[in-house]
């Protein structure tokens, strides 16, 4: 039985915010790296973080012990009452938990994916 989907096109691709959309004269290439070979390591008071960046693209995997928290192991080393950084979230094991300065919190698990703006504090690792 023949498939009745139709090929991807263009139209359907998205920069993400705040990154130009791709032009058609734009080289096409890919671009890899492991994190297993990153370009920075990072370790921290419950945990430890990868970085990679990927076409101006910085993609990160953190290890966060039972206990970590944003506002106890990073925020005195950088200084804001908040995290400053947009990040976007894929969690492959354990519970995520984010709290927004406004309040709203969201507790996560895995397989959820989650866009967090600046302005959070974050506990993880459970």
């Amino acid at each position: 039985m023949a498939s009745k989907r139709r090929p991807a096109t263009g139209a359907h691709q998205t920069a993400p915010a705040g990154r130009p959309e791709p032009t058609a004269d734009a080289p096409r290439e890919l671009h890899h790296k492991s994190l297993d070979h990153p370009d920075e390591s990072r370790v921290f008071a419950h945990g430890s973080g990868e970085f990679v960046d990927i076409a101006g693209l910085v993609v990160g995997r953190a290890i966060l012990e039972p206990g970590w928290r944003w506002s106890a192991d990073i925020k005195p080393s950088v200084g804001t009452p908040w995290c400053e950084l947009h990040h976007f979230h894929v969690v492959l094991s354990g519970r995520f938990a984010v709290q927004m300065e406004s309040g709203e919190q969201l507790e996560l698990e895995a397989g959820d994916v989650v866009d967090v703006p600046p302005g959070h504090d974050a506990l993880g690792g459970g």
